[in-house]
């Protein structure tokens, strides 16, 4: 994976273009150019007891995770843009072929032109990796070189129309994202794939600080090769929802969208999907400093390996307290059931994960916690759990 020379070099001309003000603003660097510059610096020491992921002669290391990122902020009157960059570099002391660099970056802009004008354009940029034993190479962790590595390029954005003091608004919205993989050639050459999406949606303000909604989304998906085991994957997928946004009261707040979902292949020899989908995120916060979030939904995905498609149902509970101002927790438990067309595979995996963190400093906290997760299947070989533990330190943004 190539270095990430470009996160310095964004670093160096944003604040070459600048002169630092000798005064800083909480922790954020106030520039004469308007610019709010936010550093950020985070460094972890991990206990992973399944790193390949495996069912069987499960391999254990310490992992050392290192990851600065930096983000500029403009606000120009109602107009508003965003710049983000990081690091991951994540050391493995038992199996240094696990060893990884993750390097991401992105940019996003607001405009708005009159008051029923309004766009948004986000990019990104990001080379990650999946762990051995997931993704592409689902269950075969043991036998897996080394980690998959792919690079991910994306840009998105909508127009509004609609003055936001009367009750209907229209939106619309496109994008693009191309994904290729690094490596393994031999298996992820049949994954790599671009994708084309555009949707359509209308609001209707009620009043009562709920917005009706309803939405259109198309997403063309065209993989770069046919795989000679699976044969033609390319497809279109659509969704028609309905639902609702809303924020009843300064403690509760959510949205909620419900409708139906197609898949249509190419290729003959794959079966369609149809069917229900839906999405749900709700936010109570029954004090000012604890929030409790519920999120579920279910929709139809292309799978990593096997199978035409698979049907995921997902849901998830966090709650997230402050003790005090120095003092924070985070409980957070998720379930999601993947039930395969055209592979006969259920798999249901469960993760919880449990963590704390202190602010020593002005600048400084600490933190620690522990994720647990357990997959289990109709086939034994994609069953696995495993256990991580984890402390680090970092600057308190």
């Amino acid at each position: 994976m190539n270095k990430p020379t470009y996160l310095s070099l964004l670093v160096a001309a944003t604040l070459s273009s600048a002169a630092i003000a000798q005064e800083q603003a909480g922790y954020v660097i106030q520039t004469e150019s308007g610019f709010d510059i936010m550093p950020g610096f985070d460094v972890k020491l991990k206990h992973d007891d399944n790193i390949a992921n495996t069912n069987a002669d499960e391999e254990s290391s310490t992992i050392a995770v290192y990851s600065p990122t930096i983000a500029a902020r403009l606000l120009d009157g109602v107009n508003e843009y965003n710049l983000q960059a990081g690091v991951s570099k994540g050391q493995y002391f038992s199996s240094s072929i696990d060893n990884y660099l993750d390097v991401y970056a992105g940019a996003d802009a607001k405009w708005e032109f009159t008051d029923s004008h309004r766009v948004f354009v986000e990019a990104s940029f990001a080379e990650g990796h999946d762990e051995r034993g997931t993704g592409v190479f689902d269950a075969n962790g043991a036998t897996q070189l080394e980690p998959t590595e792919h690079r991910t390029l994306g840009i998105n954005g909508y127009f509004e129309f609609g003055a936001r003091t009367t009750p209907a608004r229209i939106r619309l919205g496109g994008g693009y994202t191309q994904k290729d993989y690094q490596n393994l050639e031999a298996v992820t050459q049949f994954r790599e794939f671009n994708k084309a999406n555009a949707s359509a949606a209308f609001y209707y303000d009620t009043g009562a600080f709920t917005s009706l909604v309803a939405q259109v989304t198309r997403d063309d998906i065209r993989y770069d090769k046919i795989d000679p085991v699976g044969g033609n994957r390319d497809n279109i997928d659509t969704r028609y929802l309905v639902g609702m946004d809303w924020q009843a009261t300064a403690l509760t707040s959510g949205e909620f969208r419900i409708g139906y979902q197609k898949k249509s292949f190419d290729s003959a020899g794959r079966e369609d999907f149809s069917g229900i989908s839906w999405q749900a995120a709700v936010n109570w916060q029954p004090l000012s400093y604890s929030t409790v979030t519920f999120e579920t939904g279910r929709k139809a995905r292309d799978p990593d390996l096997r199978g035409d498609v698979i049907k995921e149902s997902a849901h998830g509970l966090g709650w997230e307290h402050n003790w005090s101002e120095d003092l924070e927790t985070n409980l957070v438990a998720g379930y999601v059931r993947s039930d395969y067309q055209g592979y006969d595979q259920q798999d249901k995996y469960w993760r919880y994960e449990a963590k704390a963190s202190y602010r020593i400093s002005y600048l400084w906290k600490l933190e620690g916690g522990v994720e647990i997760s357990d997959r289990t299947s109709t086939d034994d070989r994609f069953e696995f759990d495993k256990t991580v533990f984890y402390v680090g330190v970092g600057i308190n943004l």
